[in-house]
């Protein structure tokens, strides 16, 4: 665990998998907020701060979780500003994905407030495991989905809108036919510039009728 001082309200901390298996933890707890992950995070919070002679406590923070190549996790924590945060989530798809993944709620290290939809890309390297992940979920999870195809590496990413309550039971599937990429809704904009655009809408939907 390596800790960066971005600036005097914000501060950088990448870890390994293997950190996160030794509290019991999976990427997409970090992500849920579940008690075990909101622990942790708490101890990476206290821990950076008097590493890196900060005070973050008491604070709002938002907190924004990236998946890095050789098994990586990125945190970026930052202070919020002082300002009123709607806690509903848009269940429009194109308005959830430029919303940030993880906050906290006020005055607390840091108490994550539920999200009503969270996002999520799975990168696939061939078209025939999005097909068989389409085909075993549909109906169940994924309503809200759309597919893109990157030119020069052939990647594939599968965008996906999913309900929070429903989240980490999708992604237990999901993990069997794909690599989860990100969890930063920033990334669909990304992917809309630089990549083929496959289906936009209900990708699942049309996967699954193949």
């Amino acid at each position: 665990m390596k800790f960066w001082k971005i600036n005097e309200k914000a501060l950088r901390c990448v870890l390994n998998f293997d950190e996160l298996k030794e509290q019991n933890i999976q990427l997409e707890d970090m992500i849920l907020g579940t008690n075990n992950a909101k622990e942790f995070l708490n101890h990476i919070i206290l821990q950076a701060c008097l590493e890196l002679n900060m005070d973050l406590e008491g604070q709002k923070l938002s907190v924004h979780v990236m998946p890095l190549p050789d098994e990586r996790v990125d945190l970026i924590i930052s202070e919020m500003e002082d300002t009123n945060v709607d806690n509903e989530q848009d269940t429009k798809m194109e308005e959830s994905f430029a919303k940030t993944p993880l906050e906290s709620s006020p005055a607390r290290i840091p108490e994550l407030m539920n999200k009503k939809f969270l996002f999520a890309v799975y990168r696939f390297s061939s078209f025939e495991p999005i097909e068989q992940l389409a085909k075993r979920i549909y109906g169940i999870y994924g309503k809200k989905s759309s597919l893109y195809k990157e030119p020069l590496s052939g990647f594939y990413y599968l965008c996906i809108l999913e309900k929070r309550k429903k989240f980490r039971s999708f992604t237990e599937i999901a993990n069997e036919y794909g690599i989860l990429y990100s969890l930063d809704p920033i990334m669909y904009a990304s992917l809309k510039e630089h990549c083929e655009e496959i289906l936009k809408k209900q990708a699942l939907k049309q996967l699954a009728k193949l």
